[in-house]
């Protein structure tokens, strides 16, 4: 078995054609529609057209047709070549959305996924999101039965509110029909914020597992093992120049891989702390060294914080990540949508718990690099508290706000897919409190934490 990096650019034709449909479809309640479930299609209707003039500059390609990518997945997947376990999830998304969307406007441009001209189509299609555990014809297999049984009966009916996709989650995996962290794998519920003058994607992830402990989460969290943590993104994590940059930061050169033949190299710094009970780490774009990189990035912010639920050797953890982006040449839109179909920002249950359990003993340790012996000479030119204190404050500070904006969108999405309580407002209002209370707590534990780790 391998993974397919050719496979997440038929993942994006798929949502692409699905945009294309309600730009070309001749009735206007049929991009309502479409938005109940992919919210924003119908306002930004060639975002597709933008990514692949980004991906790909010297192919003028033509328009995305989803029954064409359903096809190609199939024939990927029915060779053994497997889509990585997040964009598993998104290619089950996008069939119940299709399906449930010929339902409620059945004369539109989509294939109908439920007919019987369909039906060996969409069991394929629905194998290749299949466990990777299971051969392509115990996948098939499973997918068949999950189809027959339940997806062509009851997605058209009961996939009322994207809300439901947990629903089909749990049942395809009691079915066999996807494996576990397909299931659990986190939605793309993104935002767009301007941060440092950049209109960037902010995206924000929340799961937990009863069976990894915190000790070994970080034991492989460290970014010069994200490219062993999830090959299928992460091409290369390299040394980049003296380990520390001026504030303290440990360095860090990402080379990614959005889809076949397209990769990012994006300078980055790096500050892992941890307690009794937790453990953080911290990334920004390494200014200092932007020029490492080849500049198509202009934010790259975010954080991994992990905090024990029992005991931290042998309990479970919590998780909760962020990812703010900006890259150059591509809309708001268009970069929402490449973040979340590629899994940018929402590969953490798979990169992060696939890895953890257990932990691979060539794993770099959590404060690694430490040593000039290890990653090269080190800068080591002592930081004086008033050269960070404003730049500290007003990071934390930023990262509140965003924290808002997130909380922001995470209501609006619940608006989306089953209304608004009572609950739900108080929660948020709980949530936008404690965030503002936090920060003043936040940046004294960072003005008084060591910028050195002592050697």
């Amino acid at each position: 078995m391998s993974s397919s990096r050719q496979g997440v650019r038929h993942l994006l034709a798929v949502y692409g054609g699905i945009s294309t449909a309600v730009r070309d479809s001749d009735r206007n309640d049929f991009g309502a529609t479409v938005d109940e479930f992919l919210p924003g299609y119908s306002a930004h209707p060639d975002w597709y057209s933008e990514v692949h003039r980004f991906l790909h500059p010297d192919d003028p390609g033509g328009p995305p047709d989803t029954e064409q990518a359903l096809i190609a997945l199939a024939a990927e997947a029915a060779a053994d070549i497997r889509l990585p376990q997040p964009q598993k999830a998104r290619l089950l998304l996008a069939l119940a959305v299709i399906a449930r969307v010929n339902r409620l406007q059945p004369d539109n441009p989509l294939p109908d996924l439920c007919a019987d001209e369909h039906r060996d189509l969409t069991i394929e299609a629905l194998a290749a999101a299949g466990p990777g555990s299971s051969s392509p014809g115990q996948c098939r297999d499973r997918a068949r039965v999950f189809y027959d049984d339940r997806f062509a009966r009851g997605v058209p009916e009961s996939f009322v509110t994207r809300d439901a996709f947990d629903d089909l989650r749990a049942e395809a995996l009691r079915a066999g029909a996807i494996g576990e962290q397909t299931a659990t794998a986190p939605l793309c519920a993104s935002g767009v914020v301007n941060y440092r003058g950049f209109d960037s994607v902010v995206v924000d992830t929340t799961f937990s597992s009863d069976s990894v402990p915190l000790r070994n989460l970080m034991r492989i969290v460290n970014p010069y093992n994200w490219n062993e943590n999830y090959p299928e993104f992460f091409i290369r994590m390299s040394h980049n120049g003296p380990t520390y940059a001026p504030d303290g930061w440990r360095r860090v050169l990402e080379t990614v891989c959005l889809v076949e033949g397209f990769e990012l190299n994006t300078p980055l710094k790096f500050n892992p702390t941890a307690g009794p009970t937790m453990a953080r780490l911290d990334y920004d774009l390494d200014t200092s060294r932007f020029d490492s990189g080849d500049g198509r990035v202009r934010v790259d912010h975010g954080y991994i914080n992990m905090t024990a639920i029992g005991d931290p050797g042998s309990g479970g953890v919590h998780i909760r990540t962020r990812k703010v982006v900006h890259i150059e040449g591509i809309s708001p839109f268009a970069q929402q949508r490449l973040v979340c179909i590629c899994g940018y920002g929402t590969a953490s249950s798979d990169f992060l718990l696939g890895r953890a359990d257990p932990p691979y003993p060539t794993a770099e340790p959590f404060d690694y690099p430490e040593t000039d012996d290890a990653a090269g000479d080190i800068d080591d030119t002592p930081i004086t508290r008033p050269r960070h204190a404003v730049p500290t404050a007003v990071q934390i500070w930023t990262d509140t706000m965003i924290g808002v904006t997130g909380d922001y969108a995470e209501l609006a999405g619940k608006w989306w897919d089953r209304g608004v309580t009572a609950a739900d407002v108080t929660a948020f209002g709980g949530q936008i409190g404690s965030r503002l209370a936090a920060a003043p707590m936040t940046f004294l534990d960072a003005m008084y934490r060591p910028r050195h780790r002592s050697r």
